[in-house]
């Protein structure tokens, strides 16, 4: 099926022709059933990785197209994509993309009766971001039977709350992304220890500082 989306044309939006896999319909899908209509999301030239990012609480940084945009191009470089530059597919839950869109089967598609009802879980993560002394405390709230997640993190001196996503794009690998009540982003990938074994991550935030990240393990 086809799909023509006609819209003004920033930079940053796609354009041209382009077919979605499998997975990134079912991101798609993920991403509209999100409640939170401040939200954007990115896919790769090649239709193949994506990326999105979202305000939460009116607590919007400013970046939020562009922690979509790297948070797609990390995946898509994880991929080993041959198109690794990602654009802008939708704003607000509304599709900006202006040319034909290809979707995967209607067998691909996730429909919402068809997820597991997930259990919500807790786990502490700890954040070495570079221009802090301090270690950057938090956790991150996830769904056992899902592949999405919520961070959350409380900067050192009291200089904001950071809040963002993370969302599996394979078994074991995955991309996260946040944003900063005092306006500092930052996105990257991480990597999984095994079921309930915890993961580590790596990134950059919007001032080209590294950020890395240890998330423990499941409580059992």
């Amino acid at each position: 099926m086809a799909l023509t989306a006609t819209a003004c044309t920033p930079q940053h939006y796609g354009q041209g022709p382009i077919t979605l896999s499998p997975q990134v319909q079912a991101g798609f899908e993920d991403y509209k059933r999100n409640p939170i209509t401040t939200l954007d999301f990115a896919v790769s030239l090649d239709g193949e990785a994506y990326g999105y990012s979202y305000c939460p609480a009116d607590h919007c940084s400013g970046n939020e197209i562009r922690i979509a945009i790297d948070a797609c191009e990390q995946s898509a470089r994880a991929r080993g994509s041959v198109q690794p530059t990602c654009k802008t597919f939708a704003v607000g839950h509304r599709i900006v993309w202006d040319g034909p869109i290809t979707w995967a089967t209607s067998s691909a598609k996730p429909t919402q009766e068809a997820l597991p009802k997930a259990e919500k879980q807790t786990r502490p993560i700890a954040v070495e971001w570079e221009g802090y002394k301090d270690l950057v405390a938090g956790h991150i709230e996830y769904e056992t039977n899902g592949k999405q997640a919520t961070i959350w993190a409380t900067l050192p001196n009291n200089e904001g709350r950071c809040t963002g996503r993370s969302e599996l794009t394979s078994r074991q690998q995955g991309i996260w992304s946040v944003a900063c009540t005092n306006g500092l982003a930052a996105s990257g990938s991480f990597e999984g220890f095994g079921a309930g074994k915890g993961a580590s991550g790596v990134g950059i935030d919007t001032q080209g500082r590294k950020v890395r990240f240890t998330l423990g393990g499941a409580v059992r």
